[in-house]
C-alpha cells in the first residue's frame, strides 16, 4: 500500500480477492434505501479528511481509526491507520488473508439464521470460532498493539474497520498469542 492514496486503497479493499464486492445483503439494501429520503444522506457520502478523523479520535480520547485491508492479488494484507494528529500510514499485515484457513472454516459454520440464503444449514464445527478468535489475535491485534502504543504506556484504544469478510470476524474477542487475553480486554 505504500504511496497508494488512502481512499483508493479502501476502495481497491471492497473488491474481493476474486474482483468486485459480493452484492450486499437484503438488510444492507433496505437500510441504505430507508438512508436516501434522510437529510443526512449526502453527509453520509462526503468523505472526512485525515484530519476531521484526527479531530474526532482525540475527541474520543482513540488511539487510531484503522482499516483492516485484506489480502488481494496485488497487496499483501495491511492495516490502514489513521491517527489523532491525522497522521495515515500503512502497518503490514502479512497474514491477513479471506482464504486463511480459520476464517474459511468459520465462515462455513453457523446456523440459517446466520446465512439467510442458504436453505441448508452448514455442518457446525465447536472448534471454529476459538481457532478464528486465535488467528484473529496472531494476524491482527498482536501486530497492531506492537505497531500502535497507547499514551503514556496505557493500552491503545483503537477503532477497527474491517473489510469484505473480515466484517464476520468478532474481533473483540481475538485472542492474543501467549496471554489468552482478548483483545477486549
Amino acid at each position: 500500500l505504500p504511496g497508494t492514496p488512502w481512499s483508493a486503497a479502501l476502495a481497491a479493499a471492497s473488491a474481493g480477492p476474486a474482483g468486485p464486492a459480493v452484492p450486499s445483503s437484503r438488510l444492507r439494501r433496505r437500510a441504505l434505501e430507508a438512508l436516501k429520503v434522510s437529510p443526512y444522506w449526502k453527509r453520509m457520502l462526503d468523505v472526512p479528511t485525515p484530519d476531521r478523523i484526527g479531530s474526532a479520535l482525540r475527541t474520543m480520547g482513540r488511539t487510531a481509526l484503522v482499516y483492516l485491508l485484506p489480502k488481494t492479488e496485488k497487496h499483501p494484507g495491511a492495516a490502514l491507520v489513521i491517527t489523532p494528529d491525522g497522521g495515515v500510514r500503512a502497518v503490514r499485515l502479512p497474514v491477513l488473508d479471506l482464504a486463511a484457513p480459520e476464517l474459511v472454516a468459520y465462515r462455513r459454520t453457523g446456523s440459517p439464521e446466520r446465512d439467510a440464503e442458504s436453505s441448508v444449514p452448514p455442518p457446525y464445527d465447536p472448534g471454529a470460532l476459538g481457532r478464528l478468535c486465535d488467528w484473529a489475535g496472531q494476524a491482527v491485534i498482536e501486530p497492531l498493539l506492537r505497531a500502535l502504543p497507547g499514551p503514556q504506556g496505557q493500552e491503545p484504544s483503537l477503532v477497527l474497520v474491517p473489510m469484505a469478510e473480515l466484517g464476520a470476524v468478532p474481533w473483540h474477542a481475538a485472542r492474543l498469542p501467549g496471554s489468552g487475553r482478548y483483545a477486549c480486554q
